[in-house]
């Protein structure tokens, strides 16, 4: 039960208890069924918060970018349930099969190509790039991330509009019981297309939410995710692990109190 329902069941409890004890003189009421009264009051309003959960619609945020441990400190600070999205480990950002193992749930942010991005991670998977070399990149998340289920894109523009590139990409996923999700950097993406293909669901970017690193734009981009939610009974938002981000997270708390945050398995059972 939250706090507001907290309060309001003890101002139901207060308000009884005094109608019950100024009565009890003048009826023969007695305890047992004083009691049975405040096992009903008690029922009815646990029931209404319950009720209440289960009907605000569901929101992810999915925190892209994470390399190192000041960014995890930062994120945990906001005490919010927040998805971590965690680069492959390279040479600079060795740990972070580590730092995702502090999560219960966390995905991994896999570097695609992208159509024009002159700051490449050092391992981002090109078009160009074999079936066996992505099957090996693609097992070898599997062997540092242990419980690793969602992958979402970096970059991409390039590699996610390129058929054949995603068709390697999710046959390696499928060996590895890896689900794809969708960062929608292009309007032209072939995911929705070949996951049908490969049998998965299509999850996907709904709402960048710091694509300026403005906070009163990332509030205005959060207001939106909420919205959808309201409309569709979910979305999935994306932003990444600085300064402003997190400053408007923090600022927004009450506005999230309009949805429930959760992580993809909540919505889609994997």
């Amino acid at each position: 039960i939250d706090d507001n329902n907290i309060t309001n069941y003890k101002s139901n409890f207060d308000l009884n208890t005094s109608f019950s004890e100024q009565n009890l003189s003048s009826s023969d009421l007695n305890s047992s069924s004083l009691i049975q009264e405040m096992d009903t009051i008690k029922k009815e309003n646990i029931n209404q918060s319950k009720n209440n959960h289960t009907k605000k619609p569901k929101l992810v945020i999915i925190i892209d970018d994470m390399a190192n441990s000041k960014q995890v400190s930062e994120l945990k600070k906001l005490n919010l349930k927040l998805t971590p999205s965690f680069f492959p480990p390279d040479k600079t950002h060795k740990n972070t099969p580590q730092l995702a193992s502090e999560f219960k749930f966390f995905m991994v942010h896999l570097p695609l190509e992208a159509i024009n991005y002159n700051k490449p991670e050092l391992n981002t998977l090109k078009v160009s790039d074999s079936k066996e070399h992505i099957d090996a990149m693609i097992k070898s998340i599997k062997k540092e991330f242990k419980g690793l289920r969602y992958i979402n894109n970096h970059t991409g523009s390039l590699f996610t509009s390129d058929e054949n590139a995603m068709r390697k990409l999710l046959a390696s996923f499928k060996k590895q019981d890896f689900i794809f999700v969708d960062s929608k950097t292009i309007g032209k993406t072939k995911a929705l297309k070949l996951t049908k293909e490969f049998n998965q669901p299509y999850i996907q970017r709904d709402v960048f939410l710091d694509n300026e690193d403005n906070v009163s734009y990332i509030k205005s981009q959060l207001k939106q995710a909420i919205d959808l939610a309201h409309k569709k009974g979910f979305a999935i938002a994306i932003a990444h692990p600085r300064k402003n981000t997190f400053k408007a997270l923090e600022e927004s708390k009450e506005m999230l109190l309009d949805v429930n945050l959760v992580y993809l398995n909540e919505i889609y059972g994997n």
